[in-house]
């Protein structure tokens, strides 16, 4: 797969739909699916006993920074800069806790961070839309993971590992993945549940 290409169709849409998308989120974050996946992401943060790096990957317009509790430092990453320029300002910025916040434009399957760079890495609803999860894309979370650290995310379908299933997920439905750094060369097998309104 060529990822500038997919990046550039991507990016294109964005510039169109960034000042919907930035409107929907004062809707969403009303959702019975935002309470779920804030609730999860705040479980997560506070499994930490020490405050944390997070890298939001495709963070979009900011909509789950509200969401981080016990984060000193976020990365957030889009390959939209008009979707970054609206996360500077993101829905409910007055409940944001995170101490520093930093907003890099970046195509994450062609992004580089130095080894052990955060405690927790997550991505909300990018994975699918023309964004394969994929084994190469593992590791390099993987590897950016502090070990013993934690990888939240969600697409519309199942990883494209060996033996892996790959149902058929209609548009209500998507799949949340975790995984936990062991080791310098393990990880957890990753578990995938189904949920509904991902």
């Amino acid at each position: 797969m060529n990822y500038s290409e997919v990046e550039e169709r991507i990016k294109a849409g964005y510039r169109e739909a960034t000042a919907q998308y930035r409107l929907d989120d004062e809707v969403e974050v009303q959702s019975e699916n935002h309470r779920r996946l804030a609730h999860t992401l705040k479980r997560l943060c506070h499994s930490f006993p020490h405050a944390i790096t997070a890298l939001d990957v495709g963070c979009g317009t900011g909509r789950y920074f509200h969401c981080l509790e016990n984060v000193f430092h976020l990365t957030g990453m889009d390959i939209s800069e008009e979707m970054l320029a609206a996360a500077a300002n993101p829905v409910r910025h007055e409940e944001v806790t995170v101490t520093e916040t930093e907003l890099i434009r970046g195509n994450v399957y062609l992004a580089s961070f130095p080894a052990e760079s955060f405690d927790f890495i997550y991505s909300l609803g990018m994975f699918g839309h023309g964004c394969p999860v994929t084994i190469q894309i593992g590791n390099k979370f993987h590897d950016w993971l502090k070990p013993g650290e934690f990888c939240f995310l969600t697409s519309w379908t199942l990883p494209d590992c060996p033996g892996g299933i790959k149902p058929n997920a209609g548009p209500e439905h998507g799949f949340i993945h975790g995984f936990r750094r062991i080791s310098n060369r393990h990880s957890t097998a990753v578990k995938s549940r189904r949920h509904s309104s991902v």
